[in-house]
């Protein structure tokens, strides 16, 4: 059965996206097909961690100028370089699964223009991206995706999370960050027993 993970904090500079990179890693290292997607549409950093460049971005895909398989990029060779390169000095090689990435667009145009979106224009990108989810299932047979939100409670992080089977939040161990994320977790709580 897939899994949706949600990797979410009340402010930045948590490790949440270090966490879900990783995270993403281990599961391909075992074996598993990951779906990896950067809803930190506001700070998108996934072209740092994996110094690719895509043609395409999740924004694309919210505002139908991308297909999915338009933004979906193949990185597994990344986790393979890393393993093969670990066995030479064990001397064994694993089997290993599958990871795609869905990068954002960093650029500023593309983050304002999802910001500042219609209600009606919000309404068909969540429709989209809903729609993301069930062909990453069925088109890439995930068996997990997972989700790196851009922090705080935003439209967009509020829906990447909606869509979620499980949602790890992240923090640091100051008053500031424990008495935010309690805040985010009530505000979560409500939008979603509201809605």
């Amino acid at each position: 059965m897939d899994k949706c993970i949600a990797f979410h904090s009340y402010k930045g500079g948590t490790g949440k996206t270090t966490l879900a990179c990783n995270c993403a890693a281990v599961l391909t290292r075992k074996g598993y097909k990951v779906c990896l997607l950067d809803l930190d549409i506001y700070a998108p950093s996934f072209q740092s961690y994996f110094q690719k460049e895509p043609r395409k971005g999740i924004n694309d895909f919210l505002y139908s100028n991308a297909e999915a398989g338009d933004i979906m990029l193949d990185i597994t060779n990344i986790i393979s370089d890393i393993m093969a390169s670990t066995a030479s000095r064990n001397n064994k090689l694993k089997k290993i699964g599958k990871l795609w990435i869905g990068f954002s667009n960093p650029q500023k145009k593309d983050t304002f223009s999802l910001e500042m979106a219609t209600n009606e224009t919000k309404r068909e990108a969540i429709r989209r991206f809903i729609h993301l989810r069930e062909r990453l299932r069925s088109d890439y047979d995930a068996d997990y995706i997972i989700i790196d939100t851009s922090p705080g409670i935003r439209f967009w992080s509020i829906n990447s999370l909606a869509i979620a089977d499980v949602l790890l939040l992240t923090l640091k161990m100051g008053d500031l960050d424990i008495d935010g994320t309690k805040k985010v977790g009530e505000e979560i709580y409500r939008s979603f027993t509201k809605f």
